[in-house]
């Protein structure tokens, strides 16, 4: 595979906005690189917003230009409703990136269990069965001064019956489909929970049963580094134990205590299972202070280890992972720059790009060894915020952190100035960039469509984020910064009409250090499993 090295876009510092210096955010642009082949850090190289080359391919057939809102902006698949999500099945772990965004888990996971109302009970069966991945290496418990997350998720199970049987079936007398054709117990869908920080986590798990029996739950799969006490009514209480790195999984089972008669499906199995998965600390961060260290001084340090904590804490793994961040910093008041990040790229075969950070994130196996998963540059020489109190001439330290952790997320671009797109690299967020007629920007053979130059700069209504949950949250497709003439931050960043966190300026002042549901749906369409947390 090919190594692709590039440069960063800058966040600058822009014209006065209603007497208050606006800070655009730039954008770097990641380098690509194969993970199975090389592992290559992310380029480091200050450059100016000016600079328009692109990272070289080594194949000269494939040869292209890199993106100017680079490493700011990230990518979504190119067919959305293709892509299974880890969102919808936190339960099933897997190396393939296609994830469906629409597919909505069929039914409940199952339990039986009277006796679980005290007390965890194993069911040896089921457990083999557990869809859950575990994470066994022993690490240090992440503690419990970091908030937990869970999710649930139904075990898709099996549909004997086509939908017209089912509805017939579904007619019949209630004693008919109970001694018959008894169906097992529905969970309802997937349940995200953000709970506090804290020494235990509870949630519950709720069935109905199609034919009324009395539904009694039980585990299915007991956790590997804690315990869990589960009640009847489906309610429990996971402790965690020694061998708690961040992250656990259980499987609860919903059982009915009807029949277990279903001539249509003589072999289905009782009860549906529903498998947690459990988060508390998993993402935690390694900064290495490189060039101009001396202006990272101990209060700013500790600042950016809280607000990227605080950050990470709205996302749910399946394994714990350690982000390592190369940092910089340095002082110089006459180039407006304010900072930047970006991440490399992994590169398969014939599709779109996750950046560093994002794949490993998603998929617990870190892409590029001992190299960087980012890089992180700051310029001291304005007056930047530190802490809760941000006065009006200020700006917002802890906001400009999570614009640029967005970036490093896979909010990242490889588009280019008009007339530049020749290449058939592009980012996961690039395969949701539609106009407003939803024609692709990028097909399905990964080549750019001229005939959408014009809107780079805003023409023919501009472009637009088209990802489904980012467009369930806005209620449309989300606007893009797209004015003219072009810069690095175009496409990389969401229009000034929507007052977003990844807007290409920030004012000075209090920024945004939550995540709106716009923001939020756009995560979950890069393929991440978002919950939402209070400001920092």
């Amino acid at each position: 595979m090919a190594r692709r090295t590039g440069h960063h876009r800058w966040l600058q510092l822009g014209a006065a906005s209603a007497g208050l210096g606006a800070a655009l955010l730039g954008v770097g642009i990641p380098g690509l690189a194969a993970a199975d082949t090389e592992s290559p850090a992310a380029s480091s190289a200050a450059q100016t917003e000016s600079t328009e080359s692109g990272p070289a391919k080594s194949e000269p057939s494939e040869s292209e230009s890199e993106s100017e809102s680079g490493a700011a902006d990230t990518s979504a698949p190119s067919d959305a409703e293709e892509r299974e999500t880890d969102e919808d099945h936190v339960e099933a772990e897997s190396n393939d990136r296609d994830r469906d965004r629409d597919e909505e888990p069929e039914a409940p996971a199952v339990v039986d269990a009277d006796e679980a109302a005290t007390e965890a009970t194993d069911d040896t069966d089921v457990a083999e069965e557990d869809p859950l991945p575990v994470h066994a290496e022993p690490a240090a418990v992440s503690g419990s001064e970091r908030p937990w997350a869970t999710v649930q998720a139904p075990t898709p199970r099996r549909d004997p019956v086509e939908n017209l049987v089912r509805s017939l079936v579904a007619g019949l007398p209630t004693p008919v489909r109970r001694s018959l054709f008894n169906e097992a117990p529905e969970v309802g869908g997937q349940v995200m929970l953000g709970g506090a920080a804290g020494e235990v986590i509870t949630g519950r798990v709720e069935a109905v049963d199609p034919e009324g029996d009395r539904v009694v739950y039980r585990l299915g799969a007991r956790p590997t580094a804690g315990s869990v006490v589960l009640g009847a009514d489906g309610a429990w209480t996971y402790t965690p134990g020694v061998g708690f790195d961040g992250v656990d999984t259980f499987v609860i089972v919903a059982d009915d205590t009807g029949s277990h008669i279903n001539l249509l499906d003589v072999f289905w199995a009782p009860g549906t299972r529903s498998a947690v998965l459990v988060n508390q600390g998993a993402v935690t961060f390694d900064f290495s202070y490189t060039t101009g260290a001396e202006h990272w001084t101990a209060d700013r340090r500790a600042a950016l280890t809280s607000a990227a904590v605080h950050f990470a804490d709205n996302f749910v793994v399946r394994k714990r992972v350690s982000l390592d961040y190369e940092v910089t910093g340095w002082e110089s008041a006459g180039t407006g720059v304010l900072a930047s990040a970006s991440s490399g790229l992994t590169v398969p075969d014939d599709d779109f790009l996750e950046t560093w950070v994002q794949s490993k994130l998603r998929t617990g196996v870190d892409p590029n060894g001992a190299a960087a998963d980012g890089v992180i540059n700051w310029n001291f020489a304005y007056p930047w915020a530190i802490g809760a109190t941000v006065a009006a001439d200020e700006l917002d330290f802890t906001t400009v952190v999570i614009h640029e952790l967005m970036h490093s997320f896979g909010l990242l671009t490889m588009v280019q100035a008009a007339g530049a797109n020749t290449g058939r690299y592009w980012t996961v967020y690039d395969s949701f960039i539609s106009d407003s007629a939803g024609t692709r920007a990028v097909g399905a053979d990964l080549t750019w469509n001229s005939a959408l130059d014009p809107n780079l700069t805003g023409g023919n209504g501009g472009l637009y984020f088209t990802g489904p949950n980012a467009v369930a949250a806005h209620g449309s497709p989300i606007p893009l910064y797209v004015r003219g003439p072009w810069t690095a931050s175009n496409v990389a960043h969401v229009s000034d009409d929507l007052d977003e966190v990844m807007n290409a300026g920030v004012d000075r002042g209090p920024g945004a250090r939550v995540l709106s549901p716009v923001m939020v749906g756009i995560l979950r369409d890069l393929g991440y499993v978002v919950i939402t947390r209070p400001a920092a």
